[in-house]
């Protein structure tokens, strides 16, 4: 990279911030009171949390609606390159980010211009087991008396092999399958990205395998891939664990990204006579 280039690595503009499934805004502040110390110049969006109802029979028309807004102030300020972090936090961050991703397509014709992405504690695979497993954790308080916690368990897992079992009759998949491939999809995502996976073998409700899995995927498929694995931290509890480690990761992961995508604009410039342009959205 040139030294021109060296000096002038950006950060973000805009930080999208896809939440898990219910999680509380008290939760979502520290994260971004984080990201307003690093990247005190940057927009930080927080989208609503996933709910169950996204997960299960709430349409996408209507789920759409909610993004549209914040999809049409990006595009509208966009007219050039927007220096875009995103980070998704488990499957239920992962589905908004897959589904923001989708319509900015449809809206853009374009992949999705992040520099780079965070996916924290995902993503998982959505088999009967994995998806039960989560919404074991998240939807069922462990203080509830043990007779009415398996039967709660039961429910789940009853309620997914149906679910499971319905979408596999339409010919369809679940939807944690579908974004499993839409992640690692460039005609959605763009290839430019890096992408940072922050996982650990402690966490219950989404294995550090798959998270493993579909980071070499990334990796072959050309993206920039780096991980941090945290040891003894729960789901979606890495940076609680160690502050500083975590957000020196997103940092490392961000200007990673911004000198890959520098890069690519000054080939062009030298492939293209010396014209020197902004990469468009």
């Amino acid at each position: 990279m040139s030294q021109r280039c060296q000096s002038q690595l950006p950060s973000p503009e805009t930080v999208l911030l896809f939440p898990w499934m219910m999680a509380q805004p008290k939760h979502i502040t520290k994260y971004v009171a984080h990201l307003k110390v690093f990247f005190s110049n940057a927009t930080i969006i927080p989208f609503p949390a996933c709910s169950l109802a996204e997960f299960t029979y709430k349409s996408v028309s209507a789920q759409a609606e909610e993004l549209q807004p914040v999809l049409n102030s990006i595009f509208e300020q966009a007219a050039y390159c927007r220096h875009l972090l995103g980070f998704a936090f488990s499957n239920g961050g992962c589905y908004h980010f897959s589904l923001f991703a989708h319509l900015w397509r449809q809206m853009t014709g374009k992949p999705l211009p992040v520099e780079a992405i965070i996916f924290d504690s995902a993503p998982g695979r959505g088999t009967w087991a994995r998806i039960s497993t989560a919404l074991d954790e998240s939807i069922i308080p462990p203080s509830w008396f043990l007779p009415f916690r398996m039967l709660a368990q039961s429910a789940v897992r009853f309620g997914v092999g149906a679910y499971i079992v319905t979408v596999q009759a339409i010919g369809s998949e679940n939807v944690v399958e579908r974004v499993w491939k839409t992640l690692n999809d460039a005609s959605v995502i763009d290839l430019k990205a890096a992408k940072g996976f922050v996982f650990s073998k402690s966490d219950r409700m989404v294995r550090y395998q798959d998270v493993e899995t579909h980071a070499e995927e990334a990796e072959r498929l050309g993206w920039l891939v780096l991980k941090e694995s945290f040891k003894g931290t729960g789901h979606a509890k890495h940076m609680l664990a160690d502050e500083e480690r975590y957000w020196a990761f997103v940092k490392k992961v961000w200007y990673k990204g911004v000198q890959r995508s520098c890069d690519r604009v000054e080939r062009s410039v030298i492939e293209g006579g010396g014209n020197e342009r902004l990469w468009k959205l």
